[in-house]
């Protein structure tokens, strides 16, 4: 040991370790490495969390527009009409039927068939929606709303065709713009949005 060497053995002299030598407190370090992987895990959990957000609110939206599809007119009145009617999805799917007299009772009675399945598979697509709103785990529950909403999406071309047809056959009574199918159709096509909006981790 060096002559001057203290109790330490470090090298330092004996007389710097006494009783009014000021102590020196360490203070361990954290590693670069460990302030990188901490921040970079509170940045993927925000992402986490804004991608969560973004898709919930993206459900929720198709899932309004579906359940306007079915509070606002299906089918209405002309402005060039004397009077002001409408019916709503639900009602015309009786009303269609009832409708048909004589020669066309076979194609009314399709009609309201038809139209009673796309307001099936719309209701079909928008408890998806809710589902897929309460837990965003597994793809299982997007490739449901995604086949649904997509079924929903042709069935909206097929309306706005019987749409179109009865405004044709009415002689003016009946407006060719349907507000359900419109927003049907809006609902669809968000529905459809949301598995490419996920994440591969949620898809």
């Amino acid at each position: 040991m060096a002559p001057n060497a203290g109790p330490s053995g470090y090298g330092l002299p004996s007389r710097a370790i006494g009783p009014n030598t000021r102590r020196i407190r360490l203070v361990p370090l954290v590693s670069e490495n460990e302030d990188s992987a901490r921040a970079t895990a509170e940045l993927r959990a925000r992402v986490a969390r804004l991608e969560t957000l973004v898709l919930r609110a993206a459900a929720l939206g198709a899932s309004v527009a579906i359940a306007l599809g079915f509070l606002v007119p299906f089918l209405r009145t002309s402005d060039e009409a004397s009077a002001a009617e409408s019916i709503r999805l639900l009602g015309a799917v009786f009303a269609m039927e009832e409708a048909g007299q004589g020669p066309f009772r076979s194609e009314a009675v399709l009609a309201s068939i038809v139209v009673g399945m796309f307001a099936l598979v719309a209701a079909a697509t928008f408890v998806a929606l809710l589902m897929l709103q309460r837990s965003l785990e597994g793809n299982r529950r997007f490739g449901v709303v995604q086949a649904l909403s997509t079924t929903l999406l042709v069935g909206c071309g097929g309306a706005w065709l019987l749409v179109l047809l009865l405004a044709g056959h009415s002689e003016g009574e009946v407006s060719s713009f349907s507000p359900a199918v419109a927003w049907l159709t809006v609902g669809s096509l968000a529905g459809m949005g949301i598995r490419y909006l996920a994440p591969p981790e949620y898809s």
